[in-house]
Order: structure tokens, then C-alpha cells, then sequence
């Protein structure tokens, strides 16, 4: 089963296309199953073909596949259409029901399009729709025995290490029926806040506990990631206009993290840049080498600070990648220096890759090596 994501006025022009390029590609059945979805049915003949696809090799020929899909529609229609794939091998009479949670596992996960369902996934639907009431308890409900709260990971400055400079990460607290406290982590419910539109909802209510507490704790400096949804939301932009309305000195100790899946090719997108760094605040580029996390917007922001891609810091421990990983990063060190940025690191789970890093003029270091994600008062104590 394969979905795409909408909003666009042109969308059932590109589903046509869409439709047309499986017939010519996927060599067997296909139905319409939704507006935004097809199904690709392999009867008993190509059931064992399909099957060696996703060995342990093959896998790649799947991908492969998904790939020129993708390559085909981001050349005519833009990078923003994005295209998911579930499938399940097993001739059971739940596999229209099966293929349709393996599909929505593809749509929850950040950094995969394909998801093939395995024994136990049909307990999915139930885990989401508690998790779903969960956050809309958070968020809407008022309820006080779930709330939705930062946990603040420490960022460390070899310079300064007493500096209490943080990320803010999004938490559930939830006092589950059998009266015990739950401290639910993103994964559980940052898919579900995604494919609802909901993201923006949670950036402001953290932006409110956020300044709460650094209101409490004046030497505390926080980072807090914006989501293209964020990025989209007048609501976001009106509430940091508002801050610095209240108070000059809380924004210059906050920094704004404008996440690897936020496109930057417009002129609005400049001028929001230039008006939140004339409000005072700082802005990094998440995550630079994924997604939309490149060098173009590195020219088009000039950010104050370049969080490297955590999949280059692990990198750096794999004697495969290792010396390419190396030199991306000093790359990047090169390029922040040249533009007077800092450059921060993440993953950071052993002493050694600090060390490495350090070396390589990295300026600033996050990860368990250092400090987990922990309340305020943990914080501030």
C-alpha cells in the first residue's frame, strides 16, 4: 500500500501521474484504495518474488524503487510531496487491515518512507488511540494528571562549563488508571501531533513553560526546535513577537532550532529570519545534512549556530565512514568560522567522541555522555 501527503489545489492532477507511473513500474494489480492512497495487490505467483525483495539484501531493491518514485515527482513537483509505503507478506484475510498499519507505521516514522509489517503490529491501532487521547489530554483537556512539560538536556561548553545552556524537549507527564506517573517520551506521540497538525500546538505550550521557567531561572539559556508546521503557523511568529514585547533580556537567551524538514526557498521565509534576529533571538540550522538542512540554507539564514546531523557524529565511531565523517565535520567547522557561527554536536555518547570532536573545533556537545533530558527542577537545582 502506498500514500502520499496532500494539500496542494493540483493534487489529483499528481495522483493521475501517480497512478499512471505504478501501472508502468509495479508490474502487477492496482487499486485506488483513497484519496491519497493506492493499493498494489502480488497475488501467490509473486508472492515469493516480493518476499526475497525485502531479504536481507534485497531490501535495497525495494527502496530502490520508492526512490525513483520520489526522484520522479521531486523533479516536477517539489521536494514538499512525500510518499510512504506499508507492506505485508501473508496471505490472511487481515492483510487489507495489516498493510493499512504498516502504512501508517511509515507515516509516524521520521526518517523512513517503507515499513514492513511484522507479528505484533496489529496491536498498533489500540496503542495509538491511547497514546492519541493521551496528548489531546495535554494539550486541550485541562486534565492535571497529564501534562506536557520540557525536559531540558544540557548542552555542554567546554569554556564555560557552569553555563546552564539547554534544550527543551517535549514530555507527557500522565498519571496512568492503576495511579502511577508516566513520563511518556516523543516517540509515542510527536507522529500522531505530525499527522494531525498539531505541532504547533505543542511548540506554543512549551514556549510558555519555557519562559515560565526562565523567568524562574535567569541564567538558564534554551533551545527549542521549530517544525515546518511551526515554521507555517502565524500563531508561532505572533508568540515570539510577544515575548520580546515582555521582555528584551529572556529572548536573547533563547535560540531557535529551524529543524532539517523545513523548506526555506521563499522571500517570506528571509523576512521572518531577519525580524526574529532583529527581536534578539539566536537561530541555529538542525540537524545540517539532512533533509532540507543544506548549504543553500545556510547562505539564505546565516545562522548564529550549525547543529551537525547526528547521523555524522555516529558516523565518526564506524571505521567504514569514519575518515569521510571527519571530514564533513571539519567542513562545516571551516564554513561556521567563515561565517561566525558556532557549531554544536549531538550523540554524544562516549568520551572518546568528544574528544575527536573537540579536536575538530567543535564549540559545543550534547548527548548522554553528558546528561540525559531532565526536569527543571533538576535544572535549576
Amino acid at each position: 500500500m502506498l500514500a502520499t501527503q496532500g494539500g496542494r489545489d493540483d493534487w489529483e492532477e499528481i495522483m493521475k501521474k501517480v497512478g499512471t507511473y505504478l501501472d508502468a513500474k509495479a508490474d502487477t494489480t492496482i487499486y485506488r484504495y483513497d484519496k491519497t492512497t493506492f493499493c498494489l495487490v502480488y497475488g501467490s505467483g509473486k508472492f515469493s518474488e516480493l518476499a526475497a525483495l525485502l531479504g536481507e539484501d534485497a531490501n535495497i531493491t525495494v527502496c530502490n524503487f520508492m526512490d525513483a518514485l520520489l526522484k520522479g515527482f521531486h523533479i516536477d513537483y517539489g521536494k514538499n510531496i512525500q510518499f510512504h509505503a506499508g507492506i505485508v507478506l501473508c496471505q490472511k484475510e487481515e492483510h487489507i487491515k495489516n498493510v493499512h498499519i504498516a502504512l501508517t507505521e511509515a507515516k509516524r516514522a521520521r526518517e523512513k518512507y517503507l515499513y514492513v509489517f511484522t507479528n505484533g503490529d496489529e496491536k498498533a491501532p489500540e496503542e495509538a488511540r491511547k497514546n492519541t487521547d493521551i496528548l489531546t489530554a495535554a494539550l486541550y483537556s485541562g486534565n492535571i494528571h497529564t501534562n506536557l512539560i520540557p525536559h531540558y538536556q544540557y548542552i555542554y561548553d567546554p569554556k564555560n562549563p557552569a553555563a546552564k545552556k539547554c534544550e527543551a524537549l517535549a514530555r507527557i507527564e500522565h498519571l496512568g488508571e492503576d495511579g502511577k506517573k508516566e513520563l511518556i517520551g516523543p516517540y509515542r506521540f510527536i507522529g500522531i501531533a505530525t499527522g494531525k497538525g498539531w505541532l504547533p500546538d505543542i511548540t506554543l505550550s512549551m514556549l510558555r513553560q519555557i519562559i515560565f521557567d526562565m523567568e524562574d531561572d535567569p541564567d538558564l539559556m534554551v533551545s527549542i526546535n521549530i517544525h515546518e508546521q511551526d515554521w507555517n503557523d502565524d500563531r508561532i511568529m505572533r508568540n515570539l513577537r510577544s515575548i520580546q514585547y515582555q521582555s528584551k533580556e529572556t529572548v536573547k537567551r533563547i535560540n531557535l532550532e529551524i529543524l532539517e524538514t523545513v523548506p526555506f526557498d521563499r522571500e517570506d521565509d528571509i523576512k521572518k529570519i531577519e525580524e526574529l534576529k532583529s527581536l534578539g533571538y539566536k537561530i541555529s540550522i538542525d540537524d545540517y545534512g539532512e533533509k532540507e538542512s543544506n548549504l543553500k540554507k545556510i547562505i539564505l539564514i546565516n545562522p548564529d549556530n550549525i547543529k551537525i546531523d547526528k547521523e555524522v557524529v555516529v558516523h565518526t565511531s564506524n571505521s567504514v565512514y569514519r575518515n569521510s565523517a571527519i571530514a564533513a565535520i571539519r567542513s562545516i567547522v571551516s564554513h561556521a568560522r567563515e561565517i561566525g557561527a558556532t557549531v554544536t554536536a549531538e550523540y554524544i555518547e562516549s568520551g572518546e567522541t568528544f574528544l575527536l570532536l573537540q579536536s575538530l573545533g567543535v564549540d559545543f556537545f550534547q548527548g548522554y555522555h553528558f546528561a540525559k533530558p531532565v526536569s527543571f527542577d533538576k535544572i535549576k537545582a
